[in-house]
Parts: structure tokens; sequence; C-alpha cells
């Protein structure tokens, strides 16, 4: 299909025309930030972004309120934007291991993805 690839670079105006798009799968794919053109999916249900080098998530990941399944396992992640926690009542699976998240404590991740938000949420700045 994109045998050969070496890099591909989402556009929202490309993604704007895919409302109905329900996956994007972007793992090893060499990004260096949340790829912006994604938020032009708000169908979207499994994201995966795993295996890159992604230092922070932007508030906006919020606006996907369909998301099921979040994977940004192996990214250089050291915290996470507490309004995340709003996706609570969506997102179901939050895959995370492999980052330095200095924030949020072990014994909290350990207990899964309900607990992560519920931890997020209640960091809300009033």
């Amino acid at each position: 299909m994109l045998a050969g690839v070496r890099g591909l670079q989402l556009h929202a105006d490309v993604l704007q025309d895919t409302p109905q798009l329900e996956v994007l799968l972007a793992a090893n794919a060499g990004l260096q930030q949340f790829p912006a053109a994604v938020l032009a999916c708000p169908g979207l249900r499994q994201l995966s972004l795993s295996s890159n080098s992604m230092s922070s998530l932007p508030v906006e990941v919020t606006q996907l309120t369909r998301l099921s399944e979040l994977d940004v396992s192996n990214n250089q992640l050291s915290s996470l934007p507490p309004q995340l926690g709003l996706l609570s009542g969506s997102l179901r699976v939050l895959q995370l291991e492999g980052n330095c998240l200095r924030t949020i404590r072990r014994p909290i991740l350990d207990k899964g993805t309900a607990s992560v938000l519920d931890w997020l949420r209640d960091r809300i700045p009033a």
C-alpha cells in the first residue's frame, strides 16, 4: 500500500473530508508532537500514537469526545492534561506504559484507565 514511504504528513484539510473516520493507527510514525489534524476527526474512536517521540498531549484532545481507546504508550510524556479526565464517559482504554509520567504515582497507574481519568479530573483547575 505505502511500501517504502519514509514520511507521511497529515493535514487537517485531508482529514476534514473523513469525519466518519473511527480508527487511526499512527504508531512508530516518528511523531514529535500530537498531530493537530487528528482533531478534524470528531468520530474517532480508536487512536494509536504509540512508540513515537511526543513529549506532551494538548488539551484539545478532549475534543475527541467519542474516543474509547487512546494509546500513547512508549512516548516521552512526563504529564497529561487534567482535562483528559473529562473523557471518562467514553474513554475505556488509556495506554500509558513506557512514559516518564512524573505527576501520576504508580499505584494510580496500576489501577487502570478509570482511576487515572478520575485522578486527572480531580486536578482540573477551578
